[in-house]
């Protein structure tokens, strides 16, 4: 299988296909014709449009975008040529879990691209165009019998120039190249084909044929309802916005886009300006008339009518000796006390502190019999934020709303026998230090300390112990370690302690950004109680306060690459653990009870301290931690990793082919004594670049060279191929499991 048979099954010959490039955040689009040739492509187009797009001419240009014209083509609906093929994406579940349920559905397919990252890409090619209406009614029928399935499809796919995985291209995920691997290729789904699976599903495809509704509902505009209500109602439709300046680039066309709305809610143009003004500040003072005069100018939304509640005929009868025995009590989502603005959305607050979002239109249909609107709101906040305190309401600078959370039950006194069998299995010899740990953690939680690093088997107890300090002290968040190479921090920010889960099959010494991964770690464990910088959606880097604890659940025997004292770790190994019934429910009853110990008879060795990490190194020392340290990074690895950073330091290409025999070669060249099964062992194991690909004849970049030559040495050989980043590219391990589903 080739991409030419892949896109000859979509596309005809001479029609546009649209292809977009990503690089780091950079997107580049092309629409180039079809002739078949993408195998001899050098290129990295990782998304393809999964309709034909018209090559040489743009049917809709937007006339105020200087690159839009004419006679430049782009992807979007109004340059769909045919529309004929159907994108569907799978995102829940394995890749294996979606292959089996795919195949249970019966769904006629046209081809399988796995993304390389989660998700099975199985396009539906029709050999006859259907028109645009129809179009929109095949796939929803699509998504609808899928759905019977356990199978959600992507809703962006309904788009017909959905931009959709490509195969047999790589593409960066999570700093890691992937192969978007095509998995199979079966050709074109008659049409007939399609619409008999529909009816062995019953589903009708033409219900889901637009039709002009019967009744139609005439806008009547403004409405009876207050000024200050329409101006609560555009606001709370200009999502994604805290209302605090950030850049002229979030800004200023959220400001644009507030103005649109108030037009649409019959507000006066004056009178949103006024509104503007008195509730937001921008560093331009032009900026926001601007936007203003700009949003009544070019909004085209529909006229939206906003109505005071009315009071119908049973209303006003009087009912109330009726209930005269009845207590008056309100359902919770109908007391309007347990609502709040925060920043611009309202929310339904439980005292757990979930929340729920409503919109001013579902707000107000609730509230209609109480003749209440968002108006009436009395709890605002700027936007949210996050404070620890066990013991206090803490207010936040700025009206902002806390996040933090309290433990769901109150201290009281009573015995915890469940909990000293974990701690005592957990901290051992250092028991007494392990309460104290939970005593700061209770009393001082914006005060650092040591990352916990628990190593051990399966079954050892360690999801146990993150399990309990979750009940103590709520706010916790579960990640993987992947998670710390993402440099934008947002897992970190509102959570008081960082469980990270990893396996021996990912330790984070054998992986290749190990010395970021310890970094990363450093920097958490010891910017607790100041701020680190946050990138969110929509936003800005901006640095925000930082309060979390880390805790390290591993099966490797070291669990972080540690260099000189590592004082930032307390390394404890754990056995296995003796068997209680119902440990866990036993467990979680005795929260409140070792809460009442840690408040009111725990004695700390001191109740403030200078240290650094609250304790002194040489207080959680132990020998778990020497052991971790001496197997981090070991000779062979830094011998082999010295040997693959001087090759790309000294040759042009940004990819390595090796095998054993020939990086053997190269690590013995100065006189160690290594053997193949070493080096390979190491390969496996400690940089994971998992099992060679099969036995083909590639360069060999790592052969000794003969005098004089300048080629590569070609070779049948079980290979590895890494970039200059000592990224493995290969086929995901995802794809293996798609094997026994799939016929490849």
């Amino acid at each position: 299988m080739n991409r030419k048979q892949f896109y000859d099954v979509l596309f005809n010959r001479g029609e546009g296909i649209g292809y977009q490039t990503e690089n780091e955040g950079y997107r580049k689009n092309s629409v180039i014709v079809h002739n078949g040739d993408q195998d001899e492509w050098n290129k990295r187009y990782t998304l393809y449009s999964i309709n034909p797009i018209h090559p040489t001419i743009d049917n809709a240009p937007e006339l105020d975008n200087p690159k839009h014209a004419t006679d430049i083509p782009r992807i979007t609906i109004a340059n769909v040529t045919s529309f004929r093929n159907f994108a569907i994406e799978f995102d829940e579940g394995t890749p294996k879990e979606q292959g089996d349920k795919l195949k249970a559905s019966g769904m006629p397919y046209s081809a399988i691209v796995f993304s390389g990252s989660k998700s099975l890409h199985c396009p539906i090619a029709l050999e006859e165009e259907v028109s645009q209406e129809d179009y929109s009614a095949y796939f929803e029928a699509i998504r609808q019998v899928l759905l019977k399935y356990d199978l959600k499809n992507d809703p962006q796919c309904k788009n017909p120039n959905r931009l959709t995985r490509a195969p047999k291209q790589i593409r960066i995920h999570k700093g890691e190249e992937k192969l978007q691997k095509l998995v199979t290729i079966k050709g074109r789904v008659k049409n007939s084909d399609l619409i008999k699976w529909f009816k062995d599903n019953n589903i009708n495809w033409q219900d889901y044929v637009w039709k002009v509704p019967t009744e139609s509902k005439a806008y009547e505009g403004r409405g009876d309802a207050s000024d200050e209500m329409r101006w609560k109602a555009a606001v709370s439709s200009c999502i994604h916005f805290n209302g605090e300046y950030g850049s002229a680039d979030q800004w200023n066309p959220w400001l644009f886009t507030l103005a649109k709305h108030c037009k649409a809610y019959g507000l006066d143009e004056s009178i949103a300006l006024h509104f503007m003004n008195r509730d937001y500040t921008h560093p331009d003072p032009k900026s926001i008339p601007t936007a203003c005069k700009n949003g009544y100018k070019y909004g085209n939304m529909s006229p939206r009518t906003l109505n005071l509640p009315h009071i119908n005929i049973d209303d006003q009868l009087d009912t109330s000796n009726l209930l005269d025995d009845v207590e008056d009590v309100l359902p919770y989502d109908f007391d309007i006390a347990n609502y709040a603005w925060i920043g611009d959305q309202i929310y339904l607050i439980y005292p757990n502190k979930d929340r729920v979002k409503f919109s001013s239109q579902g707000f107000n249909a609730r509230f209609k019999r109480q003749h209440l609107a968002v108006a009436d709101i009395n709890r605002i906040y700027s936007s949210c934020g996050y404070y620890p305190d066990y013991f206090n309401e803490r207010k936040l600078d700025h009206n902002k709303y806390n996040e933090f959370r309290k433990p769901d039950c109150v201290p009281q006194e009573g015995e915890w026998p469940m909990t000293k069998i974990l701690l005592e299995h957990i901290f051992g010899e250092q028991y007494n230090l392990g309460l104290e740990y939970y005593w700061v953690l209770r009393n001082h939680p914006t005060k650092p300390l040591p990352a916990i690093a628990l190593t051990g088997g399966e079954d050892g107890g360690k999801s146990s112990f993150a399990q309990h300090l979750d009940w103590c002290f709520k706010n916790t968040r579960t990640i993987d370690i992947d998670a710390l190479t993402n440099r934008e921090n947002s897992y970190a920010i509102g959570t008081q302690i960082i469980v990270i889960e990893e396996s021996s099959d990912s330790g984070t010494n054998k992986m290749n950004n190990a010395d970021g991964i310890a970094n990363k770690i450093k920097t958490l464990v010891t910017e607790c109680g100041k701020q680190l910088p946050v990138k969110r959606l929509y936003a800005d880097l901006a640095q925000e306060d930082y309060f979390a604890h880390i805790v390290l659940l591993t099966n490797d025997v070291s669990p972080i690459r540690m260099k000189g004292e590592a004082t930032r770790y307390w390394v404890r190994h754990v056995g296995t653990p003796q068997r209680i019934d119902d440990f866990m429910d036993k467990l979680k009853a005795e929260v409140r009870h070792f809460l009442w110990y840690l408040d009111n008879e725990f004695v700390p060795t001191r109740r403030k301290s200078k240290e650094r990490l609250w304790f002194h190194p040489d207080e959680y020392w132990t020998i778990a931690k020497d052991a971790a340290k001496t197997v981090s990074g070991g000779r062979l690895y830094n011998i082999i990793k010295d040997v693959f950073l001087e090759h790309f330091d000294t040759c042009e290409e940004n990819h390595l082919n090796f095998d054993s025999k020939s990086l053997q070669d190269r690590v013995n060249y100065e006189g160690e004594s290594y053997s193949k099964y070493d080096v390979k062992d190491c390969i496996i194991k400690e940089f994971k670049f998992g099992e060679p690909c099969k036995r083909k004849r590639v360069d060999d970049h790592l052969a000794l060279k003969d005098i004089g030559q300048t080629e590569w040495t070609k070779r049948k050989m079980a290979y590895w191929t890494i970039d200059r980043d000592l990224n493995i590219i290969r086929e995901t391990e995802e794809m293996k499991d798609l094997d026994d589903v799939f016929t490849v």
